[in-house]
C-alpha cells in the first residue's frame, strides 16, 4: 500500500486510474474471461447496461447472501442477483428443482462463468 506521500490520486482522474489498476491486479481471471467473451459477443457481456470499466467481475457462484468470483473473492451480494432476495443463493429447498434453469442462464448483474460457455458454443 502506498504511503500518503506516494499516492498520486490528488484529483479524480488519478484516483479512478489508481482504483482501476488495483482492480486489474486482483482480478486477472475475470479480465481473461471478459476478453474471451468479447471475441464472441459485443462488449463481452449479454447485459451491457450493467457494464463498468475496466471490465465486470465473472462470478463462479453464490450461496446464501454471498457470491464468489472466479478469482476467489467472496462478496456480500447487495444486488441479490436481482432475484435471490427472498431466499439467498443456492437455498437447499429451491436449488434442486430449479437447477436445470440456472445452469444455462442467469439474471445476474455480473457475468457468470457458466454463461460464458453457454454463449460461446
Amino acid at each position: 500500500m502506498p504511503t500518503i506521500a506516494e499516492r498520486r490520486n490528488f484529483d479524480l482522474a488519478a484516483a479512478l486510474e489508481e482504483a482501476e489498476d488495483r482492480f486489474r491486479a486482483v482480478n486477472p481471471k475475470s479480465e481473461a474471461a471478459y476478453e474471451t467473451a468479447g471475441r464472441s459477443m459485443p462488449g463481452g457481456n449479454t447485459r451491457t447496461v450493467l457494464f463498468y470499466p475496466p471490465y465486470p467481475l465473472t462470478l463462479a457462484g453464490g450461496e446464501g447472501c454471498y457470491v464468489t468470483d472466479i478469482d476467489g473473492h467472496r462478496y456480500t451480494d447487495f444486488v441479490t442477483e436481482q432475484t435471490a432476495g427472498l431466499y439467498g443463493h443456492s437455498d437447499p429447498k429451491i436449488k434442486p428443482p430449479s437447477e436445470p434453469l440456472w445452469t444455462t442462464a442467469s439474471p445476474s448483474a455480473a457475468r457468470l462463468s457458466r454463461k460464458r460457455f453457454w454463449l460461446t458454443c
